[in-house]
């Protein structure tokens, strides 16, 4: 549990934020993290942030993903 919440309803939350938007969730992650790293200097802990973020929410199917990157 996460302050009031639990993990489950942030997860919703957020999967529902995606959906407004027609966003796949792992694309946009995929691709945030990419930019960071072309960069000539990137800033580590954006990337590691953005990592962290994306396990946090993924769902139970999805942590079977490769979410390494």
């Amino acid at each position: 549990m996460i302050g009031k919440k639990k993990l489950s309803e942030i997860q919703a939350d957020v999967a529902t934020e995606f959906a407004k938007q027609g966003v796949d969730p792992e694309e946009w992650f995929a691709s945030r993290i990419a930019k960071l790293q072309a960069k000539k200097q990137p800033d580590e802990r954006e990337v590691e942030a953005l990592q962290l973020l994306r396990k946090a929410i993924a769902t139970a199917d999805d942590r079977e993903l490769d979410l390494s990157q």
